[in-house]
């Protein structure tokens, strides 16, 4: 009786997680896995960026989510000064629920 050998399946290279080139693409890649996240706006003041998470309500089920990724966000870019905040759209169109003078990066 002759055994034969079975080939193993070729392994298959692991995926690369995308790597963002500035703070700006990180915060699109980051901040919009996070759940609950509708729209996200940024506004610049005094050399610290102002990140707007707008969100269909304050609930505590988005701020575990919320958190990691900003923790993901400061580590990847130290030498940036980052203020987060959430807010909520209250029924009223994401795009539309920023603050003033601010800028819309990412929309759900």
């Amino acid at each position: 009786m002759i055994v034969k050998k079975s080939k193993k399946p070729a392994k298959t290279p692991k995926a690369t997680t995308a790597r963002p080139k500035n703070w700006q693409d990180a915060i699109r890649l980051h901040l919009g896995k996070a759940p609950g996240v509708d729209a996200i706006f940024v506004a610049t003041e005094n050399g610290t960026v102002h990140v707007y998470s707008i969100v269909k309500e304050i609930r505590e089920k988005y701020y575990k989510g919320l958190l990691e990724q900003e923790a993901v966000i400061e580590k990847a870019f130290p030498e940036v000064s980052f203020d987060f905040h959430t807010r909520a759209h209250q029924g009223r169109k994401p795009s539309e629920s920023g603050p003033l003078f601010s800028e819309l990066v990412y929309l759900r």
